[in-house]
């Protein structure tokens, strides 16, 4: 249409522009309240449920949602595994909005200069990120983010630290937020726009809801809470999706009628998850409601502990989780990321002055990096066991050949010792990770070690073995070369040549 974007026709043979209509087709059948997809969240009872997401809901984030508004010359930045719902704004935002759509493949993503390459070269304006990758990437990426309009993170709680580092470069994006919603509300319910480098910021609010919906803070008996108190967050608006496929009974629990509403059937989203409204109209996420376990009698709301944990001097993020490792023993156990000569012992007696004694956690594991699922959040189930944590492995234990290569895992791990039969993704590693390691191995052992070795030798000493046989190859190759070179030339030719030679032979690897 005129004035429009350009209609670009890939496939070979597809008939001129000028003979298609300029019109959107007719499709029989479909309305705005005709199902889109269904989409499977683990949810926090760890049954995968189906989303029912319809058609209005995805119009409701694409169009006019007045958080990150598209232009026609805006490149979109599609990274995320289409099973999660950050797709659902990835493809359908753009393509509503006359924008395009790049598409990058996960070996790309996971290679932060390959990714911070080849975003700058697509001239990339938009991209999404989960929590992870953005605390993971917020210095890797700093070129392309400067190319950015939108920047946009969430899935999980963002480090204030890492986003006042990102706002505080030269070139930072033009507009980052952080954006909070449930796979039950169409991706994004309430977005945050952060101005400047919040440096003293205690907590990234989730900001205020986006268009065409309304958010509560409810209390227990469905009253709304004053500012400052927590409440459980509830979603209402055109985003709501229909509910569970087949599953009636949880879609009764979590769906339900909204009160504040005029409109008949209107229903609010139950979103297990705690928030707090603050002065100046924003809110701010508070944990969970849904994870309360009971413990020696006691019901506990583990949020609540991670909330004071999180406010400790030198924590980064926590999670507190009841473990029951062995039968009839369940406890308290903290996990979290912190600063550098962080004090276990110090944040144990913070919490001791706030809270009453079934409280307190009965051990602290402080982890280099979160596990990650394939969505990008934390993986709770991966979670170490605190006995399997921090055990120091002589350095006898190990050969030459290991021992080498633990010194390039130690640091990036942030552990004391490994052992031979230590897996990288046990003791901390996970694929963002990964790719840091292959950099680091193809830096010292000048090879190109690939990726995907890390995942199908994990252990040490296989690791190690890879490495060795890489380079025994290596060694190889560089012979066969230096013996064709060889073949026509004269003795004294040959002394010369062998003179300059890269190295001697002596050098390759003996495995055994």
């Amino acid at each position: 249409p005129a004035g429009g974007p350009p209609l670009l026709l890939a496939e070979p043979g597809a008939a001129p522009a000028s003979s298609l209509p300029d019109t959107d087709p007719a499709v029989a059948g479909i309305d705005a309240r005709s199902l889109a997809y269904v989409m499977y969240t683990s949810g926090s009872t760890g049954m995968p449920k189906g989303v029912m997401v319809e058609h209005r809901n995805i119009v409701r984030l694409a169009v006019d949602s007045g958080f990150a508004p598209l232009e026609h010359g805006d490149r979109v930045a599609h990274c995320a595994n289409p099973a999660f719902d950050a797709a659902t704004w990835e493809l359908w935002a753009p393509l509503l909005n006359g924008a395009s759509v790049l598409v990058f493949d996960q070996d790309t993503l996971l290679d932060p200069v390959r990714f911070n390459r080849a975003l700058a070269d697509g001239g990339v304006t938009a991209l999404w990120l989960t929590a992870g990758l953005f605390h993971e990437y917020a210095d890797a990426l700093e070129a392309a983010f400067g190319g950015l309009r939108w920047l946009l993170a969430g899935g999980d709680v963002l480090d204030p630290q890492v986003v006042a580092r990102v706002m505080g470069k030269a070139h930072p994006p033009r507009h980052l937020l952080n954006g909070y919603g449930p796979t039950e509300t169409t991706t994004f319910a309430t977005t945050h726009a952060v101005t400047g480098a919040p440096h003293e910021a205690r907590a990234i609010p989730i900001g205020r809801p986006i268009g065409n919906t309304q958010v509560y803070l409810l209390d227990p008996l469905g009253q709304p809470v004053p500012v400052g108190v927590p409440g459980e967050i509830h979603i209402g608006g055109d985003g709501v999706a229909r509910g569970y496929l087949n599953l009636p009974q949880h879609s009764a629990e979590r769906f339900i009628a909204d009160p504040f509403s005029a409109q008949p059937g209107a229903r609010l989203y139950r979103s297990g998850d705690l928030g707090k409204w603050r002065a100046d109209g924003s809110i701010e996420f508070a944990g969970r409601n849904d994870f309360q376990v009971k413990i020696r009698g006691y019901r506990i709301e583990p949020g609540e502990i991670e909330t004071r944990l999180a406010a400790c001097a030198g924590v980064r993020e926590a999670l507190v989780l009841a473990r029951e490792d062995s039968p009839g023993d369940k406890r308290l156990v903290a996990y979290l990321t912190a600063a550098d000569g962080f004090d276990v012992a110090a944040a144990r007696e913070a919490l001791r002055a706030q809270l009453p004694a079934y409280m307190l956690p009965a051990a602290f594991v402080v982890l280099p990096r979160w596990p990650l699922n394939a969505n990008g959040k934390v993986d709770r189930h991966a979670l170490p066991d605190p006995a399997d944590v921090a055990v120091d492995t002589p350095a006898a234990a190990l050969s030459a050949e290991q021992e080498t290569l633990a010194r390039l895992w130690r640091p990036l791990l942030r552990l004391a010792g490994v052992g031979p039969g230590d897996s990288f993704f046990d003791v901390g590693g996970n694929s963002l990770l990964a790719t840091r390691l292959v950099a680091r191995i193809g830096q010292h052992y000048a090879i190109d070690f690939p990726l995907r070795a890390v995942f199908d030798a994990p252990r040490l000493a296989q690791m190690a073995d890879a490495i060795a046989l890489q380079l025994a190859s290596q060694h190889a190759d560089a012979l066969d070369e230096l013996l064709k070179q060889l073949d026509n030339l004269s003795d004294e030719q040959a002394s010369a040549q062998l003179q300059h030679a890269p190295a001697p032979v002596g050098d390759s690897p003996i495995l055994g």
